[in-house]
């Protein structure tokens, strides 16, 4: 199964000998184009680039291969630290991992257990709704806290019907803060701050209520499909491992690139030791926290400039641990937990069948990850399920906040105002300098808003490489 642009790149008029350059123009360069960073839109953007005949160079950062889809092979289950779910619309991704032979499988959607630890005091899902803690709405208590912010902004008090209404007129109207948005619909400031606990944001003033609806329009959609979600058998990592391998040069690895330089002629990037590689283009795959650690010489949008240190990008922190006793059992409660205290979520690891692997994900949003100090776990956890005796091994920490030079957060989302300034025009080319990643997919979220920005990106090049 061959994953390309030929259809498309052939409206264009390109092709393999379109794009070839005589013999002293490619003496002259590292690359016709080079490619920052081995995510899966950098890989995907030189796999669609290579299909039509263009030589390609991609430089990672790191010494592994993947970005933000990170498998930890060295856990049982082998869990996915970064890039877990696969939606059923997510055809891009799908069809790279058939031609690849990377193997997916359903995600097991046995429901979870949990239990809640609100104010020191364990309460289960079921007496939540009459629980004195739980001050939401009439309408909402009997949701968890988990479940009543998708159930505020889906259903009729969702006003995006179209995949393009999130950046449209419709979108804008709507595009306050979340906040402000459940103090609206009743939420008193008791409640919002326990949704804000949970939130896979950074916090509810700073994160537009646009983000939710936009991804409710989405699972609203692949619901009526019938599809189901899914995921990379072995890991996720898997799948870029097997891009980077399927491509006709090797990835450069452990290649920092300092400098970014573009003109209406060329590109050329500089690495950390100095040494200058040129192209006729260049392709900024990295997120913007990223890409704003560098120096970039190019005729940049006010738009693309003003985003780059300031579009927002998810803090997240992990901490896979093991414990030395199977606490759950001894206590008879559920692993699962979602607390209001610093520990935030607690997550039973399980293998592909949905097993437990006796590893515990405490999950950390927003501020708690970026405070967090990990050497007061075993006492919190201790304290929260005695029958652990707070003994437990760290076995691994994800740190997906701004103290990862590489990825400077989990994904970005959008921050009320954002929207109609930036969505649109963030991403346009400048000069020779082209950009692609998760942050730039007008359609989808996620890792096929990956796949999407590569596959234009790839023709924006296209085109410009050919008229070079």
């Amino acid at each position: 199964m061959e994953v390309g642009l030929s259809r498309r790149a052939a409206v264009l008029g390109l092709s393999a000998s379109t794009v070839s350059l005589p013999a002293r123009a490619r003496q002259s360069l590292s690359a016709q184009v080079i490619v920052i960073g081995a995510g899966i839109s950098g890989l995907e953007t030189a796999l669609r680039l290579e299909a039509e005949g263009v030589d390609v160079l991609v430089v990672e950062a790191s010494s592994r291969i993947g970005g933000r889809l990170n498998t930890l092979y060295d856990l049982p289950g082998q869990p996915n630290a970064g890039g877990v779910q696969i939606g059923a619309s997510y055809t891009r991704l799908k069809a790279r991992a058939a031609a690849l032979g990377v193997e997916l499988f359903p995600e097991p959607t046995s429901p979870r257990a949990t239990i809640l630890n609100i104010a020191n005091r364990m309460i289960s899902q079921r007496d939540w709704a009459a629980a004195q803690e739980n001050t939401f709405p009439s309408a909402f208590k009997n949701l968890p806290p988990s479940a009543a912010l998708f159930a505020a902004a889906g259903g009729p008090n969702n006003p995006l019907k179209s995949f393009d209404d999130w950046r449209g007129p419709i979108g804008v109207a709507s595009d306050v803060s979340t906040d402000t948005y459940l103090s609206a619909k009743g939420f008193d400031q008791a409640a919002r701050r326990l949704i804000d606990v949970g939130l896979n944001a950074n916090q509810l003033s700073t994160y537009s209520i646009v983000n939710v609806m936009r991804t409710l329009t989405l699972f609203a959609a692949e619901r009526a499909s019938g599809g189901v979600a899914s995921m990379v058998k072995g890991g996720s990592q898997l799948l870029p491992e097997a891009m980077a391998q399927s491509l006709r040069r090797p990835v450069r690895m452990a290649t920092p690139v300092t400098t970014i330089r573009a003109s209406a002629q060329s590109a050329d990037v500089t690495l950390t030791n100095g040494e200058i590689l040129r192209a006729q283009a260049v392709v900024a795959a990295l997120p913007f926290p990223a890409l704003a650690r560098m120096r970039v010489d190019a005729p940049l949008s006010p738009e693309t400039r003003e985003a780059i240190p300031a579009l927002p990008y998810t803090q997240i922190k992990q901490i896979f641990l093991e414990p030395a006793i199977n606490y759950w059992e001894r206590d008879g409660l559920p692993i699962d937990m979602w607390t209001d205290g610093p520990l935030e979520r607690i997550f039973s690891v399980r293998d592909n069948a949905g097993q437990d692997t006796g590893i515990i994900n405490v999950w950390l949003n927003g501020t708690g990850a970026t405070t967090f100090n990990p050497a007061a776990l075993p006492d919190l956890l201790g304290t929260l399920r005695p029958a652990s005796e707070g003994k437990f091994q760290v076995r691994h920490i994800q740190d997906w906040t701004q103290t990862n030079p590489l990825a400077g957060g989990a994904y970005m989302h959008w921050a009320p105002g954002q929207i109609r300034r930036w969505a649109s025009k963030m991403g346009a080319p400048a000069g020779h300098l082209f950009f692609a990643g998760e942050h730039l997919g007008l359609v989808h979220t996620g890792m096929e808003a990956a796949f999407e920005s590569a596959e234009t990106t790839s023709l924006d090049v296209l085109a410009k490489v050919k008229r070079s």
